[in-house]
């Protein structure tokens, strides 16, 4: 993303983290509410042994990560950090006995290291291929006017569209490949309706990154039913549940770029740290309001008044905001009101 569109790494990365961050939040928060409505306890109660290999491994991973973040920050390009991060690795490793690599899982190493790179080339051999045949027949041209022509009546049909763009042809490629496909197909149409370069590149990559979880290829989701032995479709379905704010922060951010706060102006910061802190909540309350669980079962009012009010928070407009989280945060507050009494008695 960095070579294609010109920004540098650094930039990019410190723009994602707050949609990753949301990502990451409305995951932990489906999960606890999923947890408690089959009641599922928390462990307690764990011992954790510091071993003489978790405190190399500890020490590996804050030496690579440490290396890898230090020289991005530097200026470096991020192939010679990853290079020297994986050097650092390497030779933390071998030095400290509980993590020495033996000769056998040397060979290993090359063997799958080796595996994985050709499968990385592969694919992106095969896209120059699937761009080329693209370009040739003209379909990447209408793609581009049909989104155009859609997002001159409303820019949500263009960015549906395009999503389920980047999911399709995303399938059964890994994430890099799929976001070069399609940046080079529904990209320049999205930017043509104002949508800022990092907004469309990054929306094209969240996408692409969803399409692993998304039937009927959902690759990810085959490797974790394998592990797992359950139904595949079954699986996809519950991924889907619980990523859904996946599917929703794309589009929230365009017509809420706020959401970037690293490349925001200083001044403006504190709106969008606002806003972030509004989203968490819609975020809750959809999630809720999906599940049909907070400190108790929620009948259908509840959720709906819930849903409402996450919906009325991420809608354009500050009265709406504020309508959604007063809302929000009462039905919350009576929930936690009425378990707290249910307990106390």
């Amino acid at each position: 993303m960095s070579e294609i569109t010109g920004i540098p790494y650094v930039k990019i990365m410190l723009v994602a983290l707050v949609p990753a961050f949301l990502f990451i939040f409305s995951l932990s928060i489906a999960v606890s509410l999923e947890a408690g409505r089959i009641g599922i306890q928390p462990l307690r109660n764990e011992s954790f042994d510091w071993n003489a290999r978790r405190i190399s491994q500890t020490i590996i991973l804050l030496g690579g990560f440490g290396t890898l973040l230090t020289m991005l920050f530097i200026g470096y390009s991020p192939t010679y950090c990853g290079l020297m991060a994986t050097a650092v690795v390497l030779g933390i490793a071998n030095i400290l006995p509980a993590t020495r690599l033996k000769p056998k899982q040397w060979v290993n190493f090359l063997i799958e290291g080796g595996r994985d790179g050709l499968g990385v080339v592969l694919a992106c051999a095969a896209i120059g291929i699937i761009i080329g045949a693209v370009t040739t027949t003209g379909i990447g041209i209408k793609l581009n006017q049909v989104i155009v022509s859609l997002g001159q009546e409303e820019l949500l049909f263009a960015l549906c569209l395009s999503a389920v763009c980047a999911i399709l042809l995303g399938m059964g490629l890994p994430t890099a490949a799929s976001y070069l496909m399609v940046i080079f197909v529904a990209g320049p149409a999205i930017m043509q309706l104002g949508v800022t370069k990092l907004q469309t590149h990054l929306f094209v990559f969240y996408y692409a990154v969803l399409s692993a979880i998304t039937p009927p290829v959902a690759l990810a989701v085959f490797a974790a039913a394998a592990i797992a032995k359950v139904n595949p479709i079954r699986l996809a379905g519950s991924a889907i549940r619980l990523c859904y704010v996946g599917f929703l922060l794309p589009i929230i951010w365009v017509y809420h770029p706020e959401i970037f706060i690293a490349d925001l102006p200083i001044h403006q910061i504190p709106q969008g740290l606002g806003f972030v802190g509004a989203l968490m909540v819609a975020i809750m309350a959809m999630t809720a309001a999906h599940v049909g669980y907070f400190k108790g079962n929620l009948n259908l009012i509840e959720r709906v008044l819930l849903l409402a009010a996450g919906a009325a928070i991420i809608i354009p407009g500050a009265l709406l905001t504020v309508m959604g989280i007063v809302a929000a945060v009462s039905l919350f507050s009576v929930r936690w009101w009425r378990f707290s009494f249910r307990v106390q008695q």
